[in-house]
This record gives structure tokens, sequence and C-alpha cells, in this order.
């Protein structure tokens, strides 16, 4: 039988894409780092001039964003959804969907699930390891 495996969020990484350094990614789970093989889990912070994420599409995965500080917009196959703290949105493999700050003096954070970890895709050539960050509210 297998074991469980604890992590400890605070010990994962934070990474940043370079053309949009304000966003910040901390992965918690993917095969490759975990060998859990069932979901893909992570973190994105939107911290200040933030420009969040255009439209783009998880062919294979369902995706579920439940939103831990701050408020942001949501454009789901082209309709918008303004969540807070304490909401989430499900958004079915195949749909267009981005998201956006809505708050430059509080960081938008949420965390999000890929039921197929296929689709989360962390191209190195995009990405670098982030300063140092705290998911703590001050």
């Amino acid at each position: 039988m297998a074991k469980a495996k604890v992590l400890k969020i605070e010990d994962q990484e934070f990474v940043y894409h370079k053309s949009n350094p304000n966003r910040i990614v901390k992965i918690i789970s993917l095969p490759d780092i975990t060998g859990f093989k069932g979901v893909a889990v992570g973190i994105t912070v939107c911290q200040s001039a933030c420009k969040g994420m255009p439209p783009h599409v998880h062919p294979n995965s369902d995706e579920m964003m439940v939103v831990t500080h701050g408020v942001g917009k949501f454009v789901v196959d082209g309709e918008e959804y303004i969540l807070r703290e304490g909401e989430a949105i499900i958004v079915p493999a195949g749909t267009p969907h981005g998201y956006e700050s809505l708050d430059p003096a509080t960081p938008f954070e949420f965390m999000w699930v890929y039921n197929d970890p296929k689709d989360a895709k962390w191209p190195e050539e995009y990405w670098v390891i982030a300063r140092p960050h705290s998911l703590k509210k001050k």
C-alpha cells in the first residue's frame, strides 16, 4: 500500500513568468515533483500591477480556482465573474478562461487544481525561481 506524503506549502518554491514578474506561482503538486499523478495543484499570486493571465485553454482538464485572498475577475468563455476570498469557480475542459487582479493595493491569490496534470505545463524557458514571498496575510 502506498504511503501518504505530507507537503509543507511554505517550503515549496515560487516561480514567476519572465514576461509578467508580478504573477507568481507556487507549485504544490505536479507528477514530476511529488510523484502524485492524479492532479496538478498550485497557488497563483497576482501582486500589484499584475496582468493576470489572458484567455487560454486546458484541453484535457477541468480546472477549479479557489480565491484565498483579494478580489479578481475571471473571464470564462467570454463571461465575466468577480470572485472574492472564499469563492471558487470551476472551468470545464476546453473552455477559454483567464483572470486578472482588480485591486492593485491587495494581492490577489487563488489555489488552482487541474484534474489532468498533463495540462499543467511549466516550460523552463519562461519561468524563473521567484524571490521570497509569503502567503501569510499581513
